[in-house]
């Protein structure tokens, strides 16, 4: 039995993830056409299901396509950062994944480059409890990768075992969220009157304003399902520093790169949520509008010229590109 029948984007499946998945035939065919077709992008892939009983590393593969001098100056090893959400607790963390020992880079057509990178996941990063739904991409300033979903179990009988599903349930409802709930004035988080919205799920939008008293201001619009652990109990509700009550702790992260592509900004916020959720009890649906303050963000940081900034939750993100050093947003 192989862990997944399903191919990836690189045509791979099953034990092929383990097996030198780079040099697959399916893997050189996709980096074949994306040299042959001048295609320009990040591209991951990961196996959709890991069982601990069964191997004890988790593949990530990964080619970044572009000019050659582009990719001289952006790579795996510089400035691309991958990004995993845990989708039972909210947990967020990002990594420079680097180039692995050994790794080459296929052939390049003349002005044209393809670099890959595979690297174990658990090497670089703590996906602990190893258990349930992950999301996983890259981002390299203001480019994004495709979106890889993925499951972790201790073993594939595990998966429909009783004590393991009271473990995910339990995982989705208690422990709260992973970041303490932010009500300080650090990057001037102010909360909005919600705008209408269509109804549509998810809504995750990251805007940007020009503010009289502020160099600049960001605003953060979302409607989305959350996880009940970021719910507070209703017999005992959160308030704020003004007395408005706090219906849920939302865990995101804010990131940000400069001109160069360099990572400056890595915040993760425990944002209180001051709409009460729609949904259920079991699936939530969180909404709010809430505005950050991108020059406290930067305070005691090197002078930047430009700014991409990401916003994360769960399997959601949402960028916006900022100019600073002309005082001009564009």
């Amino acid at each position: 039995m192989t862990i997944s029948e399903e191919p990836g984007p690189f045509g791979l499946k099953g034990e092929q993830y383990w097996q030198e998945p780079l040099w697959q035939k399916s893997s050189r065919q996709f980096a074949a056409s994306l040299l042959h077709d001048d295609v320009e992008g990040i591209f991951i892939d990961v196996p959709s299901k890991g069982y601990m009983d069964r191997h004890k590393t988790f593949p990530v593969c990964a080619f970044h396509a572009g000019s050659t001098e582009k990719l001289q100056k952006y790579s795996f090893h510089s400035t691309i950062q991958l990004v995993v959400s845990h989708l039972e607790t909210g947990k967020i963390q990002i990594v420079k994944p680097g180039l692995a020992p050994g790794t080459e880079e296929p052939e390049s057509s003349p002005g044209w480059l393809v670099q890959d990178l595979e690297v174990d996941i658990y090497s670089i990063l703590d996906l602990n409890p190893k258990l349930g739904r992950y999301s996983a991409w890259a981002l390299n300033g203001p480019e994004c990768s495709n979106q890889r979903l993925f499951e972790l179990y201790p073993s594939s009988e595990s998966e429909r075992n009783p004590e393991v599903l009271a473990r995910l349930e339990k995982l989705r409802k208690e422990g709260g969220s992973p970041q303490p709930l932010f009500q300080g004035k650090n990057w001037g988080v102010i909360h909005q009157a919600p705008k209408p919205m269509d109804g549509a799920i998810p809504h995750w939008v990251l805007s940007k304003q020009q503010s009289g008293t502020s160099p600049y201001q960001i605003d953060l619009e979302y409607r989305i399902e959350g996880l009940p652990r970021f719910l507070f109990q209703k017999d005992k509700p959160h308030l704020d520093k003004s007395g408005k009550r706090i219906y849920a702790n939302l865990p995101i992260l804010i990131i940000g790169f400069d001109e160069n592509r360099s990572l400056v900004i890595k915040q993760d916020i425990g944002l209180p949520v001051m709409n009460a959720p729609e949904g259920t009890a079991e699936n939530p649906i969180l909404s709010g509008h809430a505005t950050f303050d991108v020059g406290l963000m930067l305070e005691g940081k090197k002078p930047v010229k430009a700014l991409t900034l990401w916003a994360i939750t769960m399997d959601q993100r949402s960028m916006v590109d900022l100019e600073i050093g002309t005082g001009k947003v564009e």
